[in-house]
This record gives C-alpha cells, structure tokens and sequence, in this order.
C-alpha cells in the first residue's frame, strides 16, 4: 500500500508529519488519525466530534470517499482536521 507523508496543522502546538496510505478513504483515514492524535472526540457542550480532513492550499475539505491520491495530494503538503459536531437523525 503506497504511503504519503503530510503535515497536519494541530490546534495550539504547531504542526505535525503523519505518514498514511494514500488510496485510505478520508472517511476510514481520519477517524484513524483522530484516534492516533488524541484529538477530542467531544467539544466543550459534551457533543460527539467528528474530524473532516481539509487541504490547506485550496480549503477543499475531503468527501468520505476521497483518498490523498484521488485528490492529487503531495508529499509534505499541509493539511488540517476540521471539527465537526456529530448530529444524529431522528
């Protein structure tokens, strides 16, 4: 499985280099990143957080079924994980 190494830009304390595989799916590769970084998985209401990966050169936020390679990524490209409140159907 190819790997890519990017930064991931962390809330208060710089950034970070991760290397992942590149053809994961945002929506299995960030939960894992999540978990491995310790990010908070509930904001400061108690809510459920969920992590959606943004490319930073462009703030293109990554669909579930996109990978690092669909979407052309480089190595040492700059990413971020962006925050969002879980929200649950009725």
């Amino acid at each position: 499985m190819p790997q890519i190494t990017v930064f991931l830009l962390m809330p208060g304390s710089g950034r970070t280099s991760i290397t992942v595989p590149d053809n994961s799916p945002a929506n299995i590769l960030m939960p894992a990143i999540a978990s491995t970084l310790a990010l908070p998985n509930v904001n400061a209401d108690g809510n459920s957080l969920v992590y959606r990966l943004k490319r930073e050169k462009n703030n293109f936020v990554l669909n579930d079924d996109d990978t690092l390679a669909s979407i052309g990524a480089e190595s040492q490209e700059v990413f971020s994980a962006v925050p969002m409140q879980l929200t649950l159907a009725n």
